[in-house]
């Protein structure tokens, strides 16, 4: 507590401390201002408004990384990996973060994840680079958007064609020679509009590989859009959109942590047998999207899109003596032989036999995930009473091909070498599905009522096939997933609210026929405040999803051994949660100073007393044992300062301790930490703006997981300038 309450004290003297910021004419003088904070006022009576990480935030932070991000909202919490962003591993109100599969990714209210049916963990995320804004959806809010809906839905919003000539060039430098540069190009005319924007970002990595080497990454972007008007003369136009966009990556990358000793010896620390780790992906993304206004008070939203992922992971993932890496660095003593030539102290020819052979993978996995989709919306009355429909429709399909094979290594003399054996296959299989998704919903504003209701009708056809036996497999599952709610203003600001729906996670094909699907009763009360001035607002939400059956999908990435993806059946479980966010602006003097508070806290556990051979939860659970990797609270706090041409501020982050697993025997504690970004900028001219940041100011260092195979640190101190003209 004296720890945080030292970070808490540095971090407003940082926020007060100039230099400082304000908005300014082309000469630099003052302007008059309307400073808005967060959400509007209207929206205290939306049922439906999501929470937001706003353009200024990402602006402000510049953000690259969508965990960092992700932490300005309440309800969100991420298990990091590589503290780079690289692989998102994000929950919502209790889901389980790996890979992002338990929530729905979306970008521009698209399905974005390489195969969000038949493969649901996320090893792409759209670079926040061409990001926006962040939308998040959580509970009651994420019953339209399926496959998944116990949590919630995260929606990337990218830069829309500008109504005007615009034109930027972004360049960034700082620690451990991360590069950053963006360019943007747009301009709309009469019936024809057009964006064009890239980046490329790199650095060196900041974890330090036994042996020298790169632990870095490169990544490429490139993101065209146009625009047509269809009917130029019409009193109702139609807009025809064309999106494209082409990224790829190359990043040395691995699975491979540090012991427990190691950790806190030198947390960046990489074992020499990881010198081979390294990941290589190219995305494709097409979009055709057709807006029509039908009517006054309607629209219709048509959209057909084709995504393609190929990825190639080359990592170290076995060890000869067929013991588990991550049981090897939780126990290196039980198994020193294993942990000596992980680390490169001991040749593998001292275990004897091939015992000592290290193991590694190239996972080579295409995917595509390719539908139509379309949503009608409409306002109208029913005698007196007003109101909004939605109806959406969806025909999806998505396929994973997978090509595994592996290469033998040995370690000599603290170097990764080849053992000189042929390359050997390991799996070659596909999974593809096929999915109809249907949605509706309905606010109903009697008074000062809004009642809501919502349903989602899914269906899902999967299908499997070995190449390597022949073995094929299909099976058919639906879901019906209904939401009723209510929403009472008592006053213009201040509105209360109320939800229940259900809860589900589709089930696909299970390796030994465990498929059962994912299905919980969600329980929402909530309520909002927005003042007059749009200068406070706050929301506090506490929910309840009770699991009839939570389940888990085993990935090497939660630490199983499993070359194709198993399902587990845990039983009954529920979370309970508190959300709260604050935020107030006001001024001292002629300086602006923007407050935000996101808070969370969170109770997860089990129901039921179960056995389970599921790595990410242990051996034996018992009634009232935690979910793994949940933090039991968390919270931001973001105090800014506004003067003249200067503006900066102040993140201050704090999350809860986590579990490693849920059973108690063998049970690992990722321990509570706090840090604290930076971010100022001054503007030189109407044009042109010079900004600095530093992450973790206080060079905290700090483990955020144990998976997939051992302690792993955050992001180390690290500092940059960037310059952004606009011509």
């Amino acid at each position: 507590m004296i720890k945080m309450r030292k970070l808490v004290t540095l971090g407003v003297l940082l926020a007060f401390t100039p230099p400082l910021w304000a908005q300014t004419d082309e000469t630099g003088s003052e302007l008059e201002t309307i400073r808005v904070i967060s959400e509007s006022q209207d929206e205290v009576s939306l049922p439906f408004a999501p929470q937001k990480v706003s353009k200024e935030k990402i602006e402000t932070f510049q953000y690259t990384d969508v965990n960092r991000a992700l932490k300005q909202v309440s309800g969100v919490y991420v298990r990091e990996e590589d503290a780079q962003g690289l692989r998102p591993n994000i929950g919502l109100r209790g889901t389980n973060p790996d890979r992002s599969k338990k929530i729905i990714l979306m970008e521009d209210g698209v399905l974005i994840g390489p195969a969000p049916y038949a493969a649901p963990a996320a090893y792409y995320t759209p670079n926040m680079n061409h990001v926006e804004s962040l939308e998040v959806h959580k509970g009651f809010k994420a019953v339209p958007y399926g496959p998944n809906s116990v949590g919630g839905a995260i929606n990337y919003l990218t830069r829309s064609i500008p109504q005007q000539q615009a034109a930027s060039l972004d360049l960034f430098g700082g620690s451990f020679n991360t590069q950053n540069y963006k360019a943007r190009i747009g301009e709309s005319f009469e019936s024809f509009g057009y964006h064009i924007e890239g980046s490329r970002i790199s650095t060196d990595g900041f974890k330090n590989l036994d042996g020298g080497g790169n632990s870095g990454f490169i990544r490429h972007d490139i993101a065209p859009s146009f625009r047509v008007l269809l009917n130029k003369d019409s009193a109702r136009p139609q807009y025809l959109t064309l999106r494209l966009g082409y990224a790829d990556e190359d990043s040395k990358e691995t699975y491979l942590g540090l012991t427990r000793d190691d950790f806190f010896a030198d947390p960046y620390r990489r074992y020499a047998a990881s010198a081979w780790d390294e990941m290589k992906w190219q995305h494709g993304k097409i979009q055709v999207e057709h807006l029509w206004q039908t009517s006054d008070s309607s629209f219709l939203k048509t959209v057909a899109y084709n995504h393609q992922f190929q990825r190639a992971w080359y990592r170290l993932d076995a060890l000869g003596s067929g013991k588990k890496i991550l049981d090897v660095l939780k126990n290196p003593v039980t198994n020193q032989i294993e942990y000596d030539i992980i680390s490169g102290k001991a040749d593998s020819s001292s275990a004897g036999g091939n015992l000592g052979d290290l193991l590694v993978a190239n996972n080579d996995r295409e995917y595509y995930s390719r539908g139509l989709q379309t949503k009608y919306s409409k306002s109208y009355l029913i005698g007196t009473t007003q109101n909004e429909s939605e109806v959406s429709l969806r025909f999806h399909q998505d396929s994973i091909r997978r090509d595994h094979t592996f290469d033998t290594g040995v370690m000599v003399g603290g170097k990764l070498v080849s053992k000189g054996v042929a390359r050997q296959q390991s799996a070659k299989n596909s999974d593809k599905a096929f999915a109809t998704t249907l949605s509706f919903l309905n606010n109903t504003n009697v008074d000062k009522w809004v009642f809501t209701v919502v349903g989602r009708f899914e269906s899902a056809d999967f299908e499997y096939h070995n190449d390597l036996t022949s073995e094929s497999k299909k099976r058919s599952d639906t879901a019906f997933v209904p939401g009723l709610g209510a929403l009472y203003m008592l006053d213009d600001s201040l509105s209360m609210r109320a939800s229940v729906n259900k809860g589900v996670t589709l089930a696909g094909l299970d390796s030994s026929g465990k498929e059962v699907r994912e299905e919980s009763n969600n329980y929402e009360l909530g309520a909002k405040y927005a003042s007059d001035d749009q200068t406070r607002f706050s929301d506090v939400t506490v929910f309840y999803n009770d699991y009839q059956n939570l389940t888990g999908t085993c990935t090497v990435s939660s630490g199983c051994t499993s070359t194709s993806d198993s399902q587990f059946n845990g039983g009954e479980a529920e979370v309970i949660g508190i959300e709260a966010q604050y935020t107030q602006g006001f001024s001292i003097g002629k300086v602006w100073i923007p407050i935000t508070l996101n808070a969370t806290w969170i109770q997860a556990q089990w129901k039921s007393d179960f056995t389970t051979d599921n790595a990410e939860w242990g051996t034996t659970i018992e009634n009232g044992d935690p979910l793994p990797y949940i933090p039991s609270h968390f919270y931001t706090v973001s105090v800014g300062t506004e003067y003249k041409n200067w503006k900066q501020e102040v993140a201050i982050v704090y999350q809860g301790k986590m579990y490693d697993q849920s059973s108690q025997l063998g049970r690992e504690t990722i321990d509570a930490f706090g840090i604290i970004d930076w971010s100022g900028r001054y503007s030189l001219s109407k044009k042109s703006v010079l900004y600095a940041k530093i992450d973790n100011v206080l060079g905290r260092e700090y483990a955020v997981s144990m998976r997939p195979f051992g302690y792993r640190p955050g992001k180390p101190r690290s500092l940059g300038v960037g310059f952004n003209y606009a011509f």
